[in-house]
């Protein structure tokens, strides 16, 4: 049996998606090169306030013992 569980209310999910920059195409990598695909359709942009997103995931992400998050923090749509 699955459980699921709500880790984020729409408030915090909106103060996340609040921080981040400009939307740019998302590229996939292989071994030797970066390639664009066409076909993908999803959009990547950088989180710039690292630290406010820091206080709102962490607290609810330490129970699964994650203690960080990586510097290139990033939202993908």
């Amino acid at each position: 049996m699955i459980k699921e569980k709500v880790l984020f209310s729409n408030k915090e999910c909106n103060s996340i998606l609040e921080l981040h920059g400009k939307f740019r195409p998302s590229m996939v990598y292989n071994k030797t090169a970066k390639v664009k695909l066409t076909s993908r359709i999803s959009e990547e942009s950088y989180i710039e306030e690292l630290d406010k997103l820091k206080e709102i995931v962490l607290p609810k992400i330490s129970e699964l013992g994650v203690k960080g998050l990586p510097d290139d923090s990033k939202i993908l749509k």
